[in-house]
């Protein structure tokens, strides 16, 4: 025999603790879930923002990203060679070899330490890839302890502000400038010169990527195949959206 709905009106005046304790309970699930799809939507569409269909990421064979990837300047000095590589104005190709790693910042709200992408870069980081402008101070000077930062990485992160001393491997840097990316999630990056960067970080001669502009697109394939066919050097080609 079915209860009556009076029934269940008095349990809820009867037992109101209990019952505002689940509707409590339940909203806050709720109110969690959702911030958790929002912080996934928000990280899927910084990624989408970042990178150029013309360009492509050169890893060393097996590495699932940049940090843990590592191969010398000489293999990254041979891809560069490529025809199939474009050329800038200049002639010269457009080509970024770069060393990636993470370092311990302290926070501008708490104080508490949070890790920030640092990346170690040459001019030519700015030209291949697009939407990449300062919008404060300069770039680095090559081969000087000099930084630059996104916009997103200084609203969180204390101390970035130009004309100020970020230290980083019991080195200082200068904040000369800062970034803006279309979005992209190297606004929440530091980079710096790429062989200041190899001394402070112990990675003369090394790098974990080259970021390359193609001729074509749709070589991507085809030259990957190559550099895995030659074991000398073991790297491997991705789109940089990939």
């Amino acid at each position: 025999m079915a209860l009556p709905l009076s029934y269940n009106v008095k349990s809820l005046v009867v037992r109101w603790k209990s019952a505002v304790l689940v509707v409590f309970g339940i909203g806050l699930v709720v109110a969690v879930f959702v911030g958790l799809l929002a912080v996934a939507s928000g990280f899927r569409l910084a990624l989408r923002a970042t990178g150029s269909t013309q360009n492509a990421i050169v890893l060393q064979e097996g590495a699932q990203s940049e940090l843990a990837s590592s191969f010398t300047k000489e293999a990254g000095d041979r891809v560069a060679d490529d025809p199939r590589i474009a050329r800038g104005v200049d002639g010269k190709p457009l080509v970024s070899l770069e060393l990636v790693t993470i370092v311990a910042l302290p926070r501008r709200s708490d104080g508490e330490l949070s890790n920030v992408t640092v990346r170690g870069v040459t001019p030519a980081a700015f030209s291949v890839r697009a939407g990449i402008r300062m919008i404060e101070g300069r770039t680095v000077g090559s081969g000087l302890f000099e930084v630059v930062v996104g916009k997103r990485v200084q609203e969180r992160i204390g101390g970035l502000k130009v004309g100020q001393r970020v230290r980083m491997m019991k080195r200082d840097f200068d904040v000369v400038g800062v970034m803006d990316a279309d979005g992209s999630s190297f606004e929440s990056e530091i980079w710096g010169d790429f062989d200041a960067m190899g001394s402070a970080f112990n990675r003369a001669g090394s790098e974990n990527s080259l970021t390359v502009r193609l001729a074509d697109p749709t070589s991507v394939a085809a030259f990957d195949r190559d550099l895995k066919a030659n074991p000398q050097f073991q790297l491997e080609m991705k789109p940089e959206r990939q």
